[in-house]
């Protein structure tokens, strides 16, 4: 089921006021106590146990006031500061944690840990807060909160892991300035996980967001100087919600981030950015909801960001979503571009559920405009998702894979080069359904540009595209546009019942080649909508004549392809197009347009619908060719293979039947030019006479064109003109007579005997298998078995039977006015032959009647005299 909202809660610690006290105690579980010592705002911790480059403190209250310090005052030759919290109160820090040298600090609460809005951290390792119950080492040895144990027990090694209890506490971040030092990992690792309000930072480190559930083991694996987390094994998340809250690991080289829980959350302004800014390779974000990842925004000044953009020369890293359900909604965007002149990552999408993307419509129709008038920027956004390439090298592509996809309310997915470079694919695959509803999916070159268009491939069982939806694969530069290709296995649907432009496009409008388009389905339906290559075209600016050579149209469906009515679009000026529904090849250039091709069973169009190969320019119009048992055009439908000035159009058509009703046509007319040819190959080919549906190859201005049809079974309701008349007709007319073309109709004789197989020679002789004369009748026998269906005598009935009996009244011959019937005598010395009808006639009242034609054959007489 697709889901056009969510409505999450997540109950968690409420955030600090403005001021909070500190108290730092001990719990004496240590053989090396830890020593806590307040010095003004400064709380001075020393001791604590060291076992090699481990040091462990112990608290039972650990609080850091507002304006106040924590200072670990740890000699700098240790690796690792554990930090436990025993007392069972969470903990509030609202001050400023410091350690010497590189250490990482440790601190764990199974309580509860909040971070206020004045939260700091000073040391020059990574922190991570936890509310796991016991650090585990990876000689298994462990050091826990909820059951200290003996000083022996410590380890030496580092840490390898965080084991949770069964009820783990959750975690508030608030802090407006919460940072590690530059390549080091910052991480919080617990129950419920909320960030509001607040800024955390590892510039080109690592970021780590994990809330689990009950008795979950986290491991923590050392990576030079960063700490990687590893959620290998669990099934059990709980929940992250951002909310106006920045996690940025974005440096030189961008850092990872990683976010692991049930459902997150990210909204209200929120950014997960890891931006690539100098010559090192960016790193990932990954964010993973095993049963939710939704992304919202709600501010059109304050989009909801995630990002894993290079603005450098170095690669930018790839952006995952991996989740049950995603959403993606309002004014909120995923990107991973290439701003710089480093390679754009790629931007994945797995949901084994399904995938929600809603944007805003007017935003929809504005970066259309901008594209086609030039102005559209790659900083331009809206909600989406977004792969655009500024630079030297490659874009990523975007790809989606998901139970179900749907695109609505003026969504986007754009890969989009302003540069040198190709932009990447926009790839989407789904084992169900995928819904596009007034949203776009397009790859773009854009005015001034090398670079390629990426493609647009979905796979899916069923494609919907209606009411202002467009898949566009477009180039305004000079580099190739790309191609969109569309397989499902039930069918494609693409419908419109708003007043906006609905279709499939490829065009180019520079002087790179456009795409093409293919469509391998089942079935095909396309009501009041567009299927469109074209070299040129018509923008809201208007008619554009330069474009490169115009891409091709192949559809394949396996059972049909419906095509009904035409349709009006509203251009952003507010003027109104009225547009044929269809599929259409067209230039409006000096270059040729591409070719449409077709192959179906069963092929309907009614209501004005069209298949166009056109040239309103001076390109040559493309070719027509169709495959189908069936071919029917209804109510002003057409083939259409028109030229203005450029070469002719054809149209081949090989169809069993072949059905014009009502003002339909199938026409190769040109202008200044020749007319274009049709041949057709069919068995039957049907019109009404009155209906003025026509076949026509005429030319205004030049030679008209040639027709060829090749029957098997016959032309009915169509006759050849010289010109043409208000019936049904077959014209190929040109200036004048001497320019008309021809018509040639070839009736194809069919051969009774074609495929069949030649019947041996050696034929066994009848004579001496089948008894003759009396010989026969002499070896016949009629043996009754039983009582049958025989009574036992001529007078008595079959017992349990009902009798018919004849309760017709003859009336007398006299009465009933009827001639005389007298008996006829049969010589007893001759039986009666009886011959069966074996022919038919119309008698004198013009009744069909039965009749014997006997052969004029010689009868032996002997034969009927037998003796038995």
């Amino acid at each position: 089921m697709h889901c056009s909202g969510f409505l999450l809660t997540i109950v968690l610690i409420p955030a600090l006021g403005s001021t909070v006290k500190a108290q730092i105690a001990p719990d004496g579980t240590l053989r090396n106590n830890s020593a806590v010592n307040q010095v003004g705002s400064q709380w001075n911790i020393t001791k604590g146990e060291t076992v090699g480059n481990n040091l462990f403190h112990s608290f039972s209250i650990f609080n850091v006031g507002t304006g106040e310090t924590a200072f670990f005052n740890n000699v700098t030759t240790l690796q690792n500061i554990i930090a436990r919290v025993t007392g069972g109160t969470s903990s509030t820090i609202d001050g400023i944690i410091r350690a010497n040298g590189g250490a990482n600090l440790f601190l764990i609460n199974p309580s509860g840990i909040i971070f206020g809005s004045n939260a700091q951290l000073n040391m020059g390792g990574s922190f991570f807060a936890s509310t796991a119950e016991s650090v585990v080492f990876s000689d298994s040895s462990s050091f826990s909160a909820t059951n200290p144990q003996a000083p022996p027990l410590l380890a030496v090694n580092v840490p390898m892991g965080l084991q949770m209890s069964s009820n783990p506490g959750n975690i508030a971040v608030n802090a407006q300035n919460l940072q590690v030092f530059s390549g080091r990992t910052i991480g919080f690792i617990g129950g419920n996980l909320q960030l509001t309000n607040a800024k955390v930072q590892a510039s080109q480190g690592r970021i780590e967001l994990g809330s689990v559930s009950a008795n979950s083991f986290v491991r923590l694996t050392p990576n030079n100087a960063n700490i990687v987390v590893s959620y290998e094994g669990l099934s059990n998340f709980r929940d992250i919600q951002l909310s106006n809250a920045t996690v940025d690991a974005s440096g030189l080289g961008g850092g990872i981030i990683q976010v692991q829980g049930r459902n997150v959350v990210i909204g209200n302004g929120s950014q997960v950015l890891s931006r690539t800014l100098g010559s090192q390779a960016g790193g990932d974000i990954t964010l993973r909801g095993s049963e939710l990842v939704s992304i919202t925004g709600t501010d059109s000044s304050r989009f909801t960001v995630v990002s894993s953009d290079t603005v450098g020369s170095g690669g930018g890293g790839d952006l995952r979503v991996e989740t049950g359900l995603f959403q993606l909604q309002g004014t909120a965007f995923l990107s991973s571009s290439s701003l710089g002149s480093g390679a754009g990552g790629d931007l994945i999408i797995r949901a084994t559920e399904g995938v929600v993307v809603s944007g805003n419509s007017q935003q929809l129709q504005q970066i259309f405009t901008d594209a086609f008038s030039g102005q559209l920027t790659p900083t331009n956004r809206l909600g989406g998702l977004f792969s655009v390439v500024a630079g030297t090298v490659p874009g990523g592509d975007i790809t989606i894979e998901a139970g179900w996809v749907s695109f609505q309310d003026g969504a986007i997915a754009l890969t989009s080069t302003f540069g040198q470079a190709p932009s990447g694919n926009i790839n989407i695959q789904a084992t169900g359904a995928v819904d596009i509803n007034n949203s776009g999916i397009v790859s773009a070159t854009n005015l001034g540009t090398q670079g390629a268009a990426g493609d647009i491939n979905i796979n899916a069982r069923q494609l919907t595209i209606r009411d202002g939806s467009a898949l566009v694969a477009g180039t305004l530069g000079d580099g190739q546009g790309g191609d969109i290709t569309l397989e499902t296995a039930d069918f494609v649907e693409i419908s419109q019942t708003l007043p906006r432009a609905t279709g499939i496009i490829t065009n180019t409008l520079g002087q790179g080649e456009g795409g093409d388009i293919r469509i391998a389905t089942g079935r095909l339906r396309v009501r009041d909508a567009l299927i469109s290559t074209s070299s040129g075209g018509t923008t809201p600016m208007g008619i554009f004549p330069f474009g490169g050579i115009g891409g091709d149209i192949t559809v394949d469906a396996r059972e049909s392809v419906e095509i009904t009515g035409s349709h009006a679009i509203r251009f952003s000026g507010g003027s109104v197009a009225v547009l044929p529904s269809g599929f259409s090849t067209t230039t409006f250039t000096p270059s040729p347009a591409g070719n449409l091709t077709l192959r179906t069973p069963q092929l309907t169009l009614d209501d004005g619908a069209t298949l166009d190969v056109r040239s309103l320019g001076s390109g040559n119009a493309g070719t027509l060719d169709i495959a189908a048992n069936s071919i029917v055009l209804d109510r002003g439908s057409s083939f259409n293979a028109s030229t203005i000035t450029g070469a002719e159009g054809n149209i081949n058509l090989n169809a069993n039947l072949i059905l014009l009703r009502r003002g339909s046509n199938i026409t190769t007319d040109a202008g200044n030019t020749d007319g274009g040819n049709i041949f057709i190959n069919a068995n039957n080919i049907v019109a009404v006479l009155t209906e003025d549906s026509d076949i026509s190859a005429n030319s205004r201005n030049s030679r008209g064109g040639n027709i060829t049809i090749n029957v098997s079974g016959g032309i009915f309701g169509l006759r050849f003109q010289p010109q043409d008349t208000p019936f049904s007709d077959i014209t190929a007319t040109g200036r004048n007579s001497a320019l008309s073309g021809t018509v040639t109709i070839n009736t194809v004789a069919v051969n009774p005997t074609a495929g069949l197989e030649k019947l041996a020679q050696d034929i066994a002789d009848p004579s001496n298998q089948i008894a003759t004369g009396c010989t026969s009748y002499a070896q016949s026998r009629l043996t009754v078995l039983g009582r049958g269906g025989l009574p036992d005598n001529p007078i008595v009935r079959l017992p349990g039977q009902t009798v018919w009996r004849d309760m017709q009244a003859f009336s007398s011959r006299a009465t009933r006015n009827e001639a005389s019937i007298s008996p006829q005598e049969v010589p007893t010395s001759r039986p009666l032959l009886l011959i069966e009808a074996n022919s038919w006639r119309v008698n004198k009242a013009g009744n069909v009647e039965l009749i014997a034609l006997l052969p004029q054959v010689a009868t032996n007489a002997e034969n009927y005299n037998c003796k038995f």
